[in-house]
């Protein structure tokens, strides 16, 4: 995906993203891009181009988008293997409470690692598991079954385990409570 910065007609700035996804049907950027520049902007890129004008609109009003329901940011450990657990106390320190960790590699050498991570975390801190797809359905509720129990309470959210089929990722969240 790629960040917008978008002026108007009237000289006012918006931003917005606009990320498209092949695997739900919208085209690569570089098309997205392409039609745009063409006044031809798909319904994915007419979207991004309304937060844009949401976004120059409250610029110049000086007015906040945001309200007090904000999703928290994260520190991104893309190359969990590689990563130093012992960087946490100091991550934490500097007020990082969310942990969103690349997995689905080396599962049960991740799966290890997954284990000692949330053991050394401290308060409410919360991971989020990204898979980029890299696993089956099965292999993933699979290995849910087996550690759901300890991660749980650690856990935030779980992104794109398998490729995205609406009724069995709604089948899994229904089975085994998770997000």
């Amino acid at each position: 995906g790629t960040l917008l910065r978008i002026e108007f007609e009237n000289g006012a700035v918006g931003y917005s993203d606009l990320c498209p996804y092949q695997q739900f049907g919208d085209h690569p950027l570089e098309i997205e891009m392409q039609n745009m520049l063409r006044g031809q902007p798909s319904r994915l890129a007419k979207r991004s181009l309304h937060f844009a004008r949401m976004d120059a609109e409250a610029r110049a009003r000086k007015e906040s988008l945001y309200t007090e329901n904000r999703i928290k940011n994260h520190f991104f450990i893309a190359d969990f293997l590689n990563f130093d657990l012992n960087r946490l106390p100091i991550l934490q320190g500097q007020r990082f409470t969310e942990f969103k960790v690349k997995i689905g590699g080396d599962l049960m050498l991740e799966t290890e690692m997954l284990k000692t991570l949330v053991e050394k975390l401290g308060g409410d801190a919360k991971v989020r598991l990204d898979f980029n797809c890299r696993i089956s359905r099965d292999k993933f509720t699979n290995w849910l079954e087996k550690n759901l129990a300890w991660l749980k309470p650690h856990l935030d959210f779980i992104e794109d385990p398998f490729v995205y089929e609406p009724r069995e990722w709604m089948r899994i969240q229904e089975n085994f409570g998770i997000d």
